[in-house]
């Protein structure tokens, strides 16, 4: 509805930066350094930017981010998102840790915001160190981050219905690839020209890889050669949970032995685009329910990024390092109210969502060692 904000399905995090929606504008937290997200939805055709100004470090305003403690620089990229959805929306209420509040009051604000006028419906987003990509209902346009100013503009492919556009921003490799009805749109930034790949469709996230480019659709995630996208390198039948800058995270189904033939169950795997296999994920966790959703480092937070996150059918949120994946970082049961549809981090925060089968779905804001941020207002289940 109008007055909803939401998470959009399979929103992706790209980095430092947050992409939310509404169906009135959206809303884009970034850094310099840093790779855009996912989709993203406005009814109005308008983007807020929100950029680095200054931080908080012993109660006063200063512009040394780098002396910020993990706790007060998550807090402050919380506040930001927070005080753009104030007033924003009436469906549900916000609530914010005591630290987070304390960085709302703030003044100057820590984040600088910028509106962009996208003059139609804006359906998808995304951003790279010096590039922003906005997928409306009638076209998709590339802009420079420095100036602002459009570099290219062509005509938004035709999606299949019910499902929601998916964009992947390729600076090194100057290409825009989007989702459509038949297939990939790749539009090569520097030629100015696009060429349709066709595929079997329902695509749910793309990423982009040194090996290629990573395709989730429900049941298989398949990499793509980057210079010819119509070629597929490997394939994996597996449930995708979310995909990354070295690989992705997947459920794969394992059938049982003798008299539990005719039995299954799901064993978390990771995709490395460099194997053929999937390699098993020996986590040990007490949570039961089925994983719903993951985040894996984009590659934009920088050297070395290694934590992740998953989220359960029951709402659970865990947090892992890839580098040691058996002993799980923390834990936080029944941390969102229903299955976790959405999840998505920063270099600082981790945000779930709930499917909202159950009413108007908040988004959840957690630091990387597990302290609950805030509440902030959620519409109805994207997609």
């Amino acid at each position: 509805s109008c007055s909803s904000w939401k998470a959009c399905t399979s929103l992706r995090p790209h980095g430092f930066g947050v992409l939310l929606c509404s169906s009135c504008f959206a809303s884009l937290e970034e850094e310099q350094s840093s790779g855009g997200p996912g989709p993203c939805a406005s009814s109005r055709g308008g983007l807020l930017g929100l950029e680095p100004n200054v931080a908080v470090q012993q109660g006063t305003v200063s512009p040394d981010r780098a002396a910020l403690g993990s706790a007060i620089g998550a807090a402050a990229e919380c506040a930001v998102m927070a005080s753009a959805l104030k007033g924003q929306t009436t469906n549900g209420q916000s609530s914010a840790c005591g630290l987070v509040e304390r960085c709302m009051q703030q003044r100057p604000l820590l984040l600088k915001s910028r509106t962009i006028d996208c003059g139609s419906v804006v359906m998808d987003a995304c951003y790279a160190d010096s590039l922003l990509a906005i997928r409306s209902s009638v076209a998709m346009r590339v802009l420079r981050r420095g100036d602002w100013k459009s570099i290219l503009t062509v005509p938004a492919p035709p999606l299949q219905a019910g499902h929601l556009p998916v964009m992947e921003l390729l600076e090194r490799e100057s290409l825009l690839i989007a989702t459509s009805a038949t297939g990939l749109q790749v539009v090569d930034l520097a030629a100015g020209r696009s060429q349709l790949v066709p595929t079997s469709g329902h695509e749910l996230q793309l990423h982009g890889t040194r090996s290629g480019l990573l395709v989730a659709r429900p049941s298989t995630v398949t990499l793509h050669d980057l210079t010819n996208p119509s070629v597929v390198v490997a394939s994996w039948s597996c449930r995708p949970l979310g995909l990354g800058a070295s690989g992705a995270i997947a459920a794969s189904t394992t059938s049982g032995a003798g008299s539990d033939a005719s039995s299954s169950a799901e064993r978390l795997v990771w995709l490395d685009p460099r194997q053929p296999e999937p390699i098993t994920m020996a986590l040990s966790s007490d949570v039961t329910a089925p994983w719903s959703r993951a985040v894996v480092p984009s590659g934009a937070e920088g050297k070395g990024a290694s934590g992740a996150a998953l989220g359960s059918a029951e709402g659970d949120v865990l947090a892992l390092d890839l580098r040691a994946v058996s002993k799980p970082i923390w834990c936080a049961r029944g941390f969102t109210e229903g299955p976790v549809e959405e999840m998505f981090r920063t270099r600082r925060m981790l945000l779930a969502r709930a499917d909202g089968r159950l009413g108007p779905a908040p988004l959840q804001a957690l630091s990387w060692d597990g302290r609950h941020l805030a509440s902030l207002p959620g519409g109805g289940a994207g997609g």
